[in-house]
């Protein structure tokens, strides 16, 4: 078995025991254990993908393409982000799925650092979302995101998911996620410059009069931790800042740009 072959079938072993650990925490958690139900039939599922891959390729079968690999990595990552979002909204109770978390992007690492060490292609160097395990403790946690280049964030305990734009389909004004259809909010439309979307975080809105869940449409996002002092100091929103009309809420950086917090409900109705 090449190195390869061996990093998959690894990865796949370690992720079938990730899947059994969530879904044993869900199990605990009862009604408010859902949303890690949904995290361990992922990570399942990606496992036996994964498997498959390997068998059908010691059998000679097929070859391993590397377009299948970086597949593969990009699934990791993003199961890692919603592990770990799905484990920050628990709080306490997320401990052991944050761990769950923090193993899968470990897989996801190694196997990019597999693909850039066997392939100089640029596609395949994936970004990575890095958060801290102790934000369960005594932080806040927020999804960082951005439109345009615009810096936005979201409060993690509104974030559902964040999903890969070339595994759903999409129509100018809905996404449909695993069957369900999700209103789109797409900024880039509502500034005149439309593009292939990459990312879709898909949030609630709490603060609104009706409380619906909508899909933002994104360029890349990071999972960042914010203290409420030094950072995270509120500010009038900048006049020329685009899209400044549907700002609820601005807050300092002392790292660069301020974060703003969208009503994406109101620019949903726009």
């Amino acid at each position: 078995m090449n190195k390869t072959l061996w990093k998959l079938d690894h990865t796949a072993e370690r992720l079938w025991i990730v899947a059994m650990l969530v879904a044993r925490e869900s199990a605990v958690l009862e009604n408010d254990g859902r949303e890690l139900a949904v995290v361990a039939d992922e990570t399942r599922k990606l496992a036996n993908r994964i498997n498959d891959m390997v068998e059908k390729t010691m059998f000679g079968e097929e070859e391993i393409k590397q377009d299948e690999l970086v597949h593969v990595a990009t699934m990791l990552t993003y199961l890692s982000l919603n592990s770990a979002i799905a484990a920050l909204r628990k709080g306490q109770r997320g401990k052991q799925v944050a761990v769950c978390a923090e193993e899968v992007r470990q897989m996801a690492m190694g196997l990019v650092s597999l693909l850039k060490g066997e392939h100089a292609r640029q596609e395949t160097i994936i970004p990575l979302p890095l958060y801290p395990l102790s934000s369960v403790d005594n932080r806040i946690c927020f999804l960082q995101f951005s439109v345009n280049g615009i810096r936005f964030v979201e409060n993690v305990n509104n974030i559902k998911e964040v999903v890969y734009g070339k595994w759903v389909e999409r129509t100018d004004t809905c996404i449909k996620v695993r069957g369900t259809e999700i209103p789109l909010v797409d900024g880039f439309q509502m500034l005149g410059k439309p593009q292939d979307i990459l990312n879709y975080v898909i949030l609630r809105t709490p603060w609104a009069e009706q409380d619906k869940i909508y899909a933002v449409a994104s360029e890349d996002f990071s999972v960042n931790t914010i203290f409420y002092s030094p950072i995270g100091r509120p500010m009038n929103a900048p006049y020329d800042m685009p899209l400044a009309a549907y700002v609820r809420e601005c807050w300092e950086a002392e790292d660069g740009p301020p974060f703003y917090f969208m009503d994406w409900q109101k620019m949903y109705m726009h």
